[in-house]
C-alpha cells in the first residue's frame, strides 16, 4: 500500500498532484432502466420508445429521455474511449465514475478506457436505488454491506484486482426505504474505516437532503468528506443549502448542460436551474466563504448526452462552462479550486502500512 496519501485510480495509485481537472460525478458504462424507464407521457409515442437513439428522434428523447429504453445504456467501449479523448483534448484529465456495481459499473472496461485515453479513472462502489438492488441485498446485514465495500478498496472487485477510489454513488429515493437506509449507514461505515470520500444520491425531494444528514448523525461519517450529488434538481433554496454546508457536507452541482425541464423533472415538481442559476450558487457560496465545498460536473449516462448523438459530451464545463465562469468575474484561482484542488483533496486517501 502507499506509504503517502494517494488518489486510487483503475490503474493504481497516484499522487493527489497528478489529478488535475476533474469531473466529480460521470459514468462511462451505466444501464439505469430499473431506476428510470418510464412509459412516454404521450401515448402516441410509444414506436419511439423502442427506437434506438438517432438524429431523427434526438429532439424527442432531449424531453423523453426517461422514456427510451436504448438512450439509458452505455455500454460501448469505443463510444466510451471517443468521448473521452474529446474531453482529454479539452483539458481533462480525472474523471470519477461513481456507476454503483448493481446498473453496470464495468471495471475492465474503465481500465481499457483509462490506458486509452490518458484519463484517470477514479471508480465507485456501493448500491444505487432499491428499485435496483439484487435480491441478496434484502438479506444482507448493515455490516455485510460495509464488508464488501471494504474488501473491494482492500483487494479488488470479484477477481479484476481493480480497487475503487471513492464511496457511491449510493443511491436514496423519496421517502428512503429501510434497505436504502440500511445501505447508507453501510456506506458510512465503511467511509469511517476507509477515509474515503462518499457521494450520495438524494431522493427527489427538497427535504431528502434533511432526512440524510439525519442519517448521517447517527454514524463515525466524515461530514467533511460527503458529497451531496444533484444539488440543482434537489434543493433550490440557497439558505437551505448554505445550512447544509456548514455541516461540511459537500454541495455537487453535477447537472452542468442540462437546462431542459424535461418530463421526468415535471413529474417530480422540478423546474431544472439553468447554467447561469447554477453559477449563482456557486458566487453565493463563495462569498459566504465555502468555495472548498463546492465541485462541478455533467452526470452523463444517458445516450442523448454524448456528443455520437448530439449531446454536449464530457468537455462541456471545459469548453463551455469555465470561459462563461471567466467572463462572469470568476477568478482563475476560484476556478481551480473548484476544478482541481477539492476534486483532489476528496479523492485523496490516507496513507496506509
Amino acid at each position: 500500500m502507499p506509504k503517502s496519501p494517494y488518489i486510487q485510480t483503475v490503474l493504481g495509485p497516484i499522487r493527489p498532484e497528478e489529478l488535475g481537472f476533474t469531473l466529480t460525478h460521470e459514468h462511462f458504462f451505466c444501464g439505469s432502466a430499473a431506476a428510470n424507464l418510464a412509459d412516454p407521457v404521450n401515448p402516441a409515442d410509444r414506436p419511439l420508445a423502442h427506437m434506438p437513439v438517432s438524429p431523427e428522434i434526438r429532439q424527442w428523447v432531449e424531453y423523453n429521455w426517461d422514456a427510451n429504453a436504448d438512450n439509458l445504456l452505455l455500454d460501448d467501449i469505443e463510444t466510451a474511449v471517443s468521448e473521452g479523448l474529446i474531453y482529454k483534448r479539452a483539458g481533462g484529465s480525472g474523471f470519477i465514475d461513481v456507476t454503483p456495481a448493481n446498473i453496470g459499473r464495468n471495471p475492465r472496461r474503465l481500465v481499457e478506457v483509462s490506458k486509452r485515453t490518458g484519463l484517470h479513472v477514479v471508480m465507485g462502489c456501493g448500491f444505487y436505488t432499491q428499485l435496483t438492488h439484487p435480491p441478496e441485498v434484502a438479506g444482507m446485514t448493515r455490516q455485510q454491506i460495509a464488508q464488501i465495500i471494504i474488501d473491494e478498496f482492500t483487494n479488488g472487485v470479484d477477481d479484476t484486482g481493480v480497487k475503487p477510489g471513492i464511496i457511491g454513488e449510493i443511491g436514496i429515493s423519496w421517502p428512503m426505504t429501510p434497505d436504502e437506509e440500511k445501505c447508507l449507514l453501510a456506506a458510512c461505515d465503511a467511509q469511517a474505516v476507509l477515509g474515503a470520500s462518499l457521494e450520495i444520491h438524494p431522493g427527489k425531494h427538497p427535504d431528502s437532503i434533511d432526512q440524510i444528514v439525519g442519517v448521517l448523525r447517527k454514524t463515525r461519517v466524515d461530514f467533511r468528506r460527503v458529497i451531496m450529488c444533484h444539488m440543482e434538481r434537489t434543493l433550490q433554496d440557497v439558505p437551505r443549502i448554505i445550512e447544509m454546508l456548514r455541516t461540511g457536507i459537500i454541495a455537487e452541482y453535477d447537472l452542468f448542460g442540462r437546462e431542459v425541464t424535461a418530463w421526468y423533472y415535471r413529474r417530480n415538481n422540478i423546474d431544472m436551474l439553468s447554467d447561469a442559476q447554477r453559477l449563482e450558487h456557486f458566487r453565493k457560496f463563495i462569498d459566504a466563504g465555502f468555495i472548498d465545498q463546492i465541485v462541478m460536473s455533467h452526470d452523463i449516462s444517458f445516450k442523448h448526452m454524448l456528443h455520437k448523438f448530439g449531446g454536449n459530451g464530457y468537455d462541456y464545463i471545459n469548453t463551455n462552462t469555465v470561459p462563461w465562469m471567466k467572463h462572469k468575474g470568476f477568478t482563475q484561482k476560484e476556478i481551480d479550486t473548484i476544478t482541481v484542488a477539492n476534486p483532489a483533496r476528496l479523492m485523496t486517501l490516507p496513507a496506509r502500512d
